[in-house]
């Protein structure tokens, strides 16, 4: 700016010294008069363009001329009105949700996600933030808070129609029997256990007069007998006692559902399970540990959190170039979000363009202004300096015609 304002000037200079040389010159020469005419509308030209380029950023030479330094004077009204026409005129739905359109923001999402550090970015990006707002967080509301959620959510599913449809799972798949299995062998062993107590039953349940090795003849026959039962039923898949057992569970799971009294009892033993001190020790410690877990595991590259966010936004990376229904519905998404944001937001843009302008020193953005258009306003000095000078010929010559 300051080199075009040097040519404005050393111009404005230049077509001073034509004037003299041709003022002096025309007494004897007549052509000089026509060079004196040229730079002397030159000269008008390019002072009244000087005057009107300084007048707009502050008073020329100083003097309080009226209608001067018109930018740091108005400057509060032209932020307005510059307020107004960003709202107006840029700031619209339409101008904003077009924009976002063209930009195809999902298709260069997807793009972008495909490479491998990106995506590894991402992730360390997304848990170090996750962390950072966990650990921000009120350990103790927030613990509460949970406990309260899991409990109600909990204390609000019946425990007896529950049971029922675990027990009507399992014995659709037949896993009742697997428990019949493993069951029978513990009983063999439950009796050898116990043999000295089924002994004693024995003798005093006998007459006074039976010898007690005929009692220990009788148990060993009838644990003989006992064995003998359960490993049958370990053998038969068709066994009496499985067809037993799968008719006590298929009345038991009708039972379950339709049973007042189990359905109060089910209730009962909810309640004394969500009541129990172990419970609400573990409900409470639910934050913390997941809390703790979660920092832990932030700047891990190979924890289970990085890994399973990262295969999270690589799959929606895949998503976004293989699928174009999903890319339509998320533009969409993406373009209603954004359009509501411009509509409910529109007025603060326009104020913070406003109240910002407002802010700013009125002789510091005059200078601010001058340098950011300083150098077409000195082209504007030259060009009036040249079209004056023009005008100025022009002029005269018709002048001389008209006689």
């Amino acid at each position: 700016m300051t080199r075009m304002r040097r040519v404005a000037t050393g111009l404005l200079v230049v077509m001073t010294m034509v004037f003299i040389v041709a003022t002096i010159l025309e007494r004897d020469h007549a052509w000089a008069t026509w060079l004196r005419v040229t730079a002397e509308a030159s000269m008008v030209g390019a002072l009244a363009d000087w005057f009107a380029v300084v007048a707009l950023f502050r008073h020329p030479l100083g003097l309080p001329i009226p209608h001067t330094a018109i930018i740091p004077k108005r400057k509060d009204q032209i932020g307005r009105a510059l307020g107004t026409f960003v709202q107006e005129s840029f700031l619209t739905r339409q101008n904003v949700v077009e924009r976002v359109r063209a930009a195809g923001l999902t298709e260069r999402m997807g793009a972008w996600l495909e490479d491998p550090g990106h995506v590894s970015q991402v992730g360390h990006q997304v848990t170090e933030g996750l962390a950072a707002i966990v650990a921000s967080l009120d350990d103790d509301e927030l613990g509460r808070a949970i406990a309260d959620t899991v409990r109600d959510r909990l204390g609000a599913i019946e425990f007896a129609p529950m049971a029922s449809r675990a027990l009507a799972a399992a014995t659709a798949e037949g896993r009742h029997q697997d428990l019949v299995d493993a069951f029978m062998p513990e009983i063999s062993s439950a009796i050898e256990e116990n043999r000295a107590e089924l002994l004693e039953a024995v003798t005093q349940s006998s007459p006074w007069w039976v010898p007690k090795a005929v009692d220990e003849a009788v148990l060993d026959r009838a644990i003989s007998v006992a064995h003998r039962f359960i490993a049958d039923v370990g053998r038969r898949r068709d066994h009496p006692l499985r067809d037993h057992v799968d008719r006590v569970a298929a009345e038991m799971v009708v039972r379950l559902r339709q049973d007042p009294v189990l359905l109060a009892r089910g209730e009962e033993v909810k309640k004394e399970i969500l009541a129990h001190e172990g419970v609400e020790t573990y409900l409470t410690g639910l934050w913390d540990g997941t809390k703790r877990s979660i920092i832990s595991q932030a700047d891990d590259p190979e924890s289970p959190l990085r890994l399973r966010v990262e295969s999270s936004i690589a799959g929606l990376g895949r998503s976004l170039r293989t699928d174009p229904m999903l890319r339509v519905r998320i533009e969409e998404w993406i373009e209603r979000i954004v359009g509501e944001l411009v509509d409910r937001f529109q007025d603060e843009f326009s104020e913070l363009v406003k109240t910002t302008v407002e802010r700013w020193d009125a002789t510091e953005t005059g200078e601010q202004l001058e340098m950011l258009l300083g150098r077409d306003l000195q082209f504007i000095r030259i060009n009036g300096t040249v079209v004056g000078g023009i005008a100025g010929l022009v002029i005269y010559s018709v002048a001389r015609l008209l006689g």
